[in-house]
Formats: structure tokens, C-alpha cells, sequence
């Protein structure tokens, strides 16, 4: 994505893959233009342009599932281990259809199943 970007003459872009919650075959890399991205926000007294903050959406069910197993995934507790890879996606592998589990969550509320 980023050389076809760079090959194809475009600037003041950031490559991005949309889709990731369907199936691979309908992934599409795409270039996202930086600049409407941007705002201004004070930072130390003085105006500086930055992409805004995102704000998690605490309605998600995404993080309702992680607020609800904080405590057994925290890694520096004892017993059985839950550690699951939160990213970034495979491409080859066992684990290459092994999404981040908050893509899968909110994909799952999306479609209603």
C-alpha cells in the first residue's frame, strides 16, 4: 500500500487497509489524505496542528468484553494464562485468520449475530 502510494505520485497520504472484518478476499488498501485529519489543539501554550484523539466508545461491545475480563487478562497476575495476540494481523500462518478480538467483537455486533 505505501509503495503503490509513493509509486503512484501520492503525498500527504497514510496507507490503511479497509475491511479487516471481512474476509480477506475483500480487504482493500486504500490512501487516507493526512490533512482533514489534522486540527488545531493547544499544547503548552501554543496552537499546533494534531490528529484529533479518539475517544473509546464505552457502549461498544468490544469494551464491554474487555472491561468485563480486565482482571483475568491483566499479564502480572497469577494462574492461567489468557494472553491474546492484540494485533497486528497475520498474513501467513496458523494465525493468519486470527483477528484482534475488538475487530472480531465489534464486526459480530455490526452484522447482528
Amino acid at each position: 500500500t505505501v509503495f503503490s502510494l509513493i509509486a503512484g505520485g501520492a503525498t500527504g497520504q497514510m496507507a490503511a487497509i479497509k475491511n479487516l472484518d471481512m474476509d480477506f478476499s475483500k480487504w482493500e488498501p486504500i490512501g487516507i489524505p493526512i490533512a482533514p485529519l489534522m486540527h488545531l489543539e493547544e499544547r503548552k501554550g501554543k496552537l499546533a496542528l494534531v490528529i484529533e484523539k479518539s475517544v473509546v466508545d464505552v457502549n461498544s461491545i468490544a469494551f464491554q468484553v474487555v472491561n468485563a475480563h480486565r482482571e483475568k487478562w491483566l499479564a502480572a497476575v497469577p494462574g492461567d494464562d489468557h494472553f491474546r495476540r492484540p494485533g497486528p494481523i497475520r498474513f501467513t500462518g496458523k494465525s493468519e485468520e486470527d483477528r484482534p478480538l475488538t475487530l472480531e467483537l465489534n464486526a459480530i455486533a455490526r452484522s447482528g449475530s
